[in-house]
């Protein structure tokens, strides 16, 4: 017995609705109807996908496995069959691109209305955050692409890795602040900082070079987002690391202010990153195009 799309997408709305009632509504089927395929899903698998009880059903181990393949599956294929209506004439759609904060004051206005002349009927979701949330999209079919700052370690039989430009990233904090005159990150030791996580993006690097020069920062506040962590920079005494781009476009820039150190600290490398096995349709290459050439010097066309 094979597995049938109808299958999957009674598996994982039922999964996402946490129920068959609800997950009937949103399918417009009979609740007996979507029993009928978990049953003949999991005869299939061999494996119970839910755990059934006087609380409602809960996925089980097997069950949460297969629900990122089944998600993953029916995505590739919604993104096949825009492929195909793309390539026919019919431009509509929708392109989900990931990006840091800095892309997304600088890069990306310019990118999204060219686009959008171009495309105007094509709808276009765009997702802030660090590089490590953003490969996890990837893999769930998620996000076409994302535009980064990746570790070149990550270009694996699993993405590939195109570098589009370097950034300059300084220490900010607030005007006024005691530490406003350093000149050297030493001076910064006894500082609180303010991190997003600190996994494998610039910010792992620039612990590194911290703890080669001895230096162990106190990162009181953890912050994904960079327009909290310039409001918090500005309103307390921690210390933070990011692109001036990224500050010059936040509404209080004249609270903060970009320290010079003597030794500059390492550019930031963005690289537009994809799955290798998931091609791009034609209107996220053509947007993954524009951010290449709005990373040059000069915008061509």
């Amino acid at each position: 017995m094979s597995i049938k799309l109808h299958q999957l997408r009674a598996f994982t709305e039922v999964a996402n609705q946490g129920g068959i009632r609800a997950a009937s509504r949103v399918l417009n089927l009979s609740q007996p109807a979507v029993t009928k395929a978990i049953k003949e899903l999991e005869e299939c698998l061999g494996a119970a996908l839910f755990h059934r009880g006087v609380q409602g059903i809960t996925l089980t181990e097997c069950g949460e496995n297969f629900l990122q393949h089944a998600r993953l599956i029916l995505r590739e294929l919604d993104i096949a069959q825009e492929d195909i209506q793309q390539r026919l004439g019919s431009v509509s759609g929708q392109v989900s691109v990931g990006m840091g904060a800095s892309i997304a004051c600088s890069l990306a206005p310019e990118v999204i209305a060219r686009f959008r002349k171009e495309y105007p009927q094509v709808k276009v979701r765009i997702i802030e955050g660090q590089v490590e949330a953003h490969l996890e999209r990837l893999r769930r079919g998620e996000l076409d692409f994302s535009i980064n700052t990746a570790h070149p370690a990550h270009a694996d039989t699993e993405f590939q890795l195109e570098k589009l430009l370097d950034m300059e990233f300084k220490v900010l904090l607030r005007k006024g602040h005691p530490c406003a005159n350093a000149t050297t990150l030493e001076e910064l030791a006894n500082c609180d900082w303010i991190m997003p996580t600190v996994r494998t993006s610039y910010h792992r690097w620039l612990m590194e070079i911290m703890a080669q020069k001895g230096i162990q920062p106190a990162i009181v506040i953890t912050c994904e987002s960079y327009i909290p962590s310039l409001g918090m920079i500005a309103k307390t005494d921690c210390v933070g690391v990011m692109s001036e781009t990224a500050m010059q476009h936040y509404a209080h820039a004249d609270d903060i202010t970009a320290i010079q150190l003597r030794d500059a600290l390492p550019l930031a490398t963005y690289y537009l990153v994809q799955r290798k096995a998931s091609p791009l349709t034609p209107v996220a290459a053509r947007l993954a195009q524009l951010f290449r050439m709005q990373s040059r010097p000069q915008f061509g066309s």
